[in-house]
């Protein structure tokens, strides 16, 4: 695509080709997230709760993601949305280790209390046993 849009020079400047990398970019992870489930196109917009189009339009990078998008591909790859965000370039990247610590936040809140607190005596004993490196 960056190639054709130079050759057609609908590149007006750096920031252009930088949008169109980070869309690759984008495209490129989702593509391997759809891959590791074996899902098509038609079922990550069903489990998003977007249109196919929508999908389509996104991996073909035809359009940007939108708020709505990465919420929606949040949920179906049951991951924190902060995460897809990160991916779509709407939020700046993370420092190391927070994707891990974004993952146990949303996981941990799926939690009823009891499991909570379950969760936390077993951390702590990990812990115990691994410390820290």
């Amino acid at each position: 695509m960056i190639c054709q849009a130079l050759a057609n020079k609908k590149i007006a400047n750096a920031e252009e080709i930088a949008d169109i990398m980070l869309a690759m970019e984008f495209t490129t992870w989702l593509f391997e997230k759809m891959k590791n489930k074996g899902w098509t196109q038609s079922e990550l917009a069903t489990r998003a709760g977007v249109t196919e189009t929508a999908i389509s339009d996104v991996l073909s990078q035809r359009r940007k993601p939108g708020k709505k998008l990465c919420i929606g591909i949040a949920r179906a790859l049951d991951l924190p949305p902060e995460q897809v965000f990160r991916a779509a370039g709407l939020f700046p990247p993370a420092p190391p280790h927070t994707e891990y610590i974004e993952q146990l936040v949303y996981k941990a809140n799926l939690l009823n209390e009891n499991g909570k607190k379950e969760l936390m005596d077993y951390v702590d004993f990990l812990i115990l046993r691994y410390g820290k490196d």
